[in-house]
């Protein structure tokens, strides 16, 4: 996936993580796909709450994200659009290994009876 929506200025996709919560950003190892879901949602905050967009800056401060000649509120909702896709395709990926883990059947079946051991114990239990 590449990230057309802000493609001029991929400072202005920094400036827009740096701004996440650093809570939003740590998960666990088996809840790392989560992280998805919180850009989701953090994605959303933004183009709801112009005061929030409004005061997110570049990671060195010097100017808004979101400002005349940078990124805008068509390029924002292109990027949620792109962050949706990329959730569905993950979804769908996901979706067909377990298809096929559940399809999946081990069986067992030794070829040959299992045999007796080829060595034999130089004390037995009761000659301790």
């Amino acid at each position: 996936m590449s990230l057309t929506c802000l493609r001029e200025d991929s400072y202005d996709i920094v400036g827009i993580a740096y701004a996440m919560p650093a809570s939003d950003l740590i998960a666990p190892r088996e809840l790392q796909l989560s992280l998805l879901y919180r850009l989701k949602q953090f994605l959303d905050r933004l183009a709801s709450d112009d005061n929030l967009r409004s005061s997110i800056v570049v990671p060195d401060g010097t100017r808004q994200v979101f400002c005349n000649g940078h990124a805008n509120v068509d390029q924002l909702s292109a990027m949620q659009d792109e962050v949706d896709d990329l959730i569905e395709a993950v979804a769908k990926d996901l979706n067909r290994s377990f298809e096929k883990l559940a399809e999946a059947r081990i069986s067992f079946r030794p070829q040959t009876p299992i045999a007796a051991p080829h060595f034999r114990p130089l004390r037995t239990p009761s000659s301790f």
